[in-house]
């Protein structure tokens, strides 16, 4: 629980990577105390889904932080992004239940670490849904 802190609206503030209306300010004299227990109305994850669709109406000079979720279709190589970068990704492609498809990016690490292996052996049995959180558009 955290006490003596401020909500302020996003707009007095400046140079935020947010995609939140609000934020918590802390002061010096804001303090964080242990709760004990978790507590049954509050959820352990909160997702903001967006729709295939609407991805390119996104801001992306803004760069909100974006959720999807999908079945994966496709899981591509740990590969150079292209011939001439020095930069590896691995491609990702999802599917909504509207048979849409969204190709995800993971850059670095993150492609590096996705276990290929392990989905495509769990999508012979069933589908594989997957949750992206935090990304970005473009």
């Amino acid at each position: 629980m955290l006490t003596d802190v401020s909500v302020v609206h996003a707009t007095y503030k400046k140079f935020i990577y947010h995609h939140q209306s609000y934020m918590i300010q802390f002061k010096t004299s804001s303090k964080v105390h242990l709760m004990q227990s978790r507590g049954a109305s509050i959820p352990r994850f909160a997702f903001d889904f967006s729709q295939f669709d609407q991805l390119p109406s996104k801001d992306n000079q803004s760069k909100p932080l974006l959720d999807l979720i999908g079945v994966i279709s496709y899981v591509g190589p740990y590969d150079y992004a292209s011939p001439t970068s020095q930069y590896k990704l691995r491609k990702i492609h999802i599917r909504n239940q509207d048979e849409q498809t969204q190709e995800i990016n993971l850059w670095g690490e993150d492609g590096e670490t996705f276990d290929e292996s392990a989905v495509l052996s769990k999508s012979d049995e069933k589908i594989v849904v997957c949750v992206f959180a935090g990304l970005t558009v473009g």
